[in-house]
């Protein structure tokens, strides 16, 4: 069944195998599976710095991007962060849609939250990527540099397997203890959230977080933006939705691969609210505050 399910392209640079418990941009059997193509040649250290591409690595890029097009992804995206960096030359090989970084989410945060209220970003190693860089990076795309300030960055180079070193050679390869792991990374948000009482989300900028996102919600009952909700998001954009409308893809309207909430009971669902304008009317399925939607 997962053959069926629709495809996310994952591009990858050259780097070393990630700790067990670092999980990058994964299958998500509800949802999607995965497939990944490398960029040869470009490497974690190049992406992280943001050096410009180099005429062999531009043509790799594009052969990456052919690659998952070729097997027909309904997006893109980057198993590293600081592929954000080159946001901007990939969107331009290919018209499907690009999103390579969970820092594109930050429009969306900047947003929903006032003006003096901030967003806690976590990277791996704030020794190789700073908030001059964040705030760079926000800046180019979209954001004010007012609304990129408000971003505000905190590194886990203080937690064995985040260090940087790991990112871009073979120096840790030994087992993680996830439960210390996960800790300690509690421990430093909460920490944070003591010096900044205004922080009111998390994005996590790191692809190998989203493993802690859940941990994270959890312990500081915020919403929590990752590599995960990203590709959820444009994902849904492009495929059936099963509830309501006009039926497409591999799915019919009653297979089980899509019945995203099987074996849930409907009283212990969140719930979302709806501000409704001051007049009556009978809700048909695809508005928001029918049931069925």
């Amino acid at each position: 069944m997962q053959a069926r399910l629709p495809k996310i392209g994952v591009l990858r640079c050259e780097r070393a195998s990630f700790l067990p418990a670092q999980l990058s941009v994964g299958s998500n059997s509800y949802l999607y599976t995965t497939v990944q193509a490398e960029v040869q040649g470009l490497s974690y250290a190049d992406v992280r710095a943001g050096r410009p591409l180099d005429a062999a690595q531009t043509q790799a890029l594009q052969a990456a991007i052919n690659t998952l097009d070729e097997l027909g992804v309904v997006a893109i995206t980057g198993d590293c962060g600081a592929f954000v960096n080159h946001q901007a030359a990939a969107r331009k090989m290919t018209t499907t849609p690009v999103v390579l970084s969970p820092l594109l989410q930050a429009p969306m945060l900047a947003a929903m939250y006032m003006a003096e209220e901030k967003v806690l970003v976590i990277t791996n190693d704030t020794r190789d990527y700073s908030q001059a860089d964040l705030e760079a990076n926000l800046i180019g795309i979209g954001l004010t540099a007012a609304d990129a300030a408000r971003f505000v960055l905190l590194g886990l180079e203080g937690i064995e397997g985040f260090q940087a070193a790991c990112e871009a050679s073979n120096d840790c390869r030994g087992e993680m203890d996830v439960e210390a792991t996960r800790a300690a990374l509690v421990a430093v948000v909460e920490a944070k959230k003591a010096e900044e009482p205004l922080l009111r989300a998390i994005l996590l900028e790191s692809t190998i977080l989203p493993y802690f996102a859940d941990s994270l919600r959890r312990a500081r009952k915020v919403p929590v933006f990752d590599a995960i909700t990203l590709a959820d998001f444009v994902c849904s954009s492009r495929t059936d939705n099963p509830r309501f409308g006009a039926t497409f893809g591999d799915f019919g309207r009653d297979d089980p691969v899509v019945d995203r909430s099987q074996g849930l009971d409907k009283a212990s669902i969140p719930a979302i609210g709806i501000l409704r304008i001051d007049y009556d009317y009978p809700p048909a399925p695809g508005d928001i505050d029918h049931p069925s939607s």
